[in-house]
């Protein structure tokens, strides 16, 4: 019943006239891709936050760099509506929301070659072996990255599973289009919610960066 009457309060706020207008980018016909030109200005960066869940990262992000541009995927309706309000309420004309599967975004609905830096933080583990073939970070997601980062590009991977660190590391250091350079450092203002709660458990946390090389 709680979170019925949260969705409900979310939807209100949503609809608040007084608000600036949503971020969420509207979800193009089948087959085509989002008109990318009418959200985004093609001559500043564009930073794309895989798997944004409730937005703590990205926001933060957003306030600290307000020339840069952010776009978060993420498919779950309250956590975009929760992000796009907040993002609304204080005025972060920076941030844009795609809610949408990460592999459809990526191969179909951006455009090539639009995004400066990707960061995919704390992905769902599917911690039994069993369901590992579930796991995102695939040789196939890796081309869907090379797809959507420009020429030099940034990867910054995240996670609190060791296996699934290892399998990332041992997947981007065997490919030759990415080069590893320094970890990206956050800031505590910066930690995803998920890794709040790693954290706060005593949980390490395998992080890796990558450059783009073609």
């Amino acid at each position: 019943m709680a979170r019925t009457r949260g969705n409900k309060r979310l939807c209100a706020l949503a609809q608040d006239a007084t608000l600036p207008p949503t971020r969420e980018i509207a979800l193009p016909s089948e087959g085509d891709m989002v008109d990318w030109g009418a959200y985004f200005d093609v001559s500043r960066r564009v930073e794309v936050d895989v798997g944004c869940g409730k937005g703590r990262f990205l926001l933060a992000r957003a306030r600290q760099f307000p020339e840069t541009q952010f776009l978060g995927l993420e498919r779950q309706d309250a956590r975009v509506a929760r992000i796009d309000v907040t993002a609304r309420r204080e005025g972060l004309c920076n941030v844009r929301l795609l809610k949408a599967d990460a592999m459809r975004a990526l191969c179909v609905l951006l455009p090539p070659a639009c995004a400066d830096t990707v960061y995919f933080f704390f992905p769902d583990p599917w911690p039994k072996r069993k369901h590992h073939k579930h796991r995102l970070f695939s040789p196939a997601f890796l081309d869907a990255l090379v797809r959507l980062l420009k020429s030099q590009g940034c990867l910054h991977v995240a996670t609190d599973r060791p296996d699934y660190g290892e399998r990332m590391a041992t997947l981007l250091d065997g490919d030759p289009r990415f080069r590893r350079i320094a970890t990206f450092e956050r800031t505590p203002e910066e930690y995803t919610d998920f890794e709040l709660l790693f954290r706060a458990q005593g949980l390490p946390v395998h992080a890796a960066s990558y450059q783009l090389l073609k």
